[in-house]
């Protein structure tokens, strides 16, 4: 569905992504894994065109929209949702109008239509009724799952997450993971996930691509990954003990799990 050919970015003297390739399945989870400061989030930006590469080209479903601009872009990026790694809440709206907003700016549905969408989608995360409240009232994890509801109300085709998981605790982790699987079964979207989580990498991905160096050195099922004995991978998924020795199962056909309000 997207693919990134040769793709080259620098910051003044930083090279950053070398002539990278990426080929993302539709349909599929794909997690982009590697150290921070390697250029997962650069890569992310590339996909949605938030950055346009230094050289190379990026495809979606064989369309060459490297350089789309204005007007012409505006059809491909409601194809798209993107959850950041900060969630960038609107601080001066509340919850309903933080979620309304792509709704109300791209004249997606009927006005009435829109607070029973709202609602829907609070509920897919756990957090019905609390329209009201604004975002410094929630707790991290709240403001997390506010920021995937952002997302998912537009139904998109393709949904971006940067750091999903960031600052979070393992309990609240695994809520936020489950809760991303189960808004792309209930979508039927295609996910593209950045992540240094070498464990949420494992339990989500159809595919891990493993980025450093400015390249994807190495891009694989969880399973076939872990037998993959270039240097830099081993290294990386083994810092913190042998976690392809006891790989986790992968998250799906997920139900409700416990309610996480950290």
């Amino acid at each position: 569905m997207i693919r990134l050919e040769k793709i080259s970015k620098a910051f003044g003297s930083t090279v950053v992504l070398r002539e990278l390739d990426l080929t993302i399945e539709r349909g599929k989870t794909t997690v982009i894994l590697g150290p921070s400061g390697t250029g997962k989030s650069v890569l992310l930006k590339h996909i949605i065109g938030l950055l346009q590469p230094d050289a190379g080209r990026v495809y979606l479903d064989g369309e060459d929209i490297t350089n789309l601009r204005g007007r012409a872009r505006e059809p491909l990026m409601h194809r798209f949702g993107f959850v950041f790694q900060h969630s960038a809440l609107f601080d001066s709206m509340n919850v309903f109008d933080n979620l309304a907003f792509g709704l109300r700016e791209n004249h997606l549905c009927a006005t009435a239509e829109i607070p029973a969408r709202v609602a829907r989608e609070l509920q897919r995360v756990e957090l019905s009724g609390i329209e009201e409240k604004m975002p410094a009232e929630l707790s991290g994890g709240m403001q997390k799952r506010v920021g995937l509801a952002r997302a998912t109300i537009l139904e998109p085709e393709i949904i971006l997450y940067d750091e999903p998981t960031t600052g979070l605790d393992p309990q609240t982790t695994v809520h936020i993971n489950r809760l991303i699987v189960r808004a792309k079964e209930a979508l039927g979207s295609t996910v593209v996930i950045v992540t240094h989580d070498v464990q949420s990498a494992m339990e989500m991905a159809d595919t891990i691509a493993f980025l450093a160096d400015g390249g994807i050195v190495a891009a694989a099922s969880p399973a076939a990954l872990c037998g993959n004995p270039e240097p830099r991978l081993q290294a990386f998924l083994n810092a913190r003990g042998d976690v392809c020795a006891h790989l986790p199962h992968k998250l799906e056909h997920v139900g409700p799990g416990a309610p996480a309000d950290r």
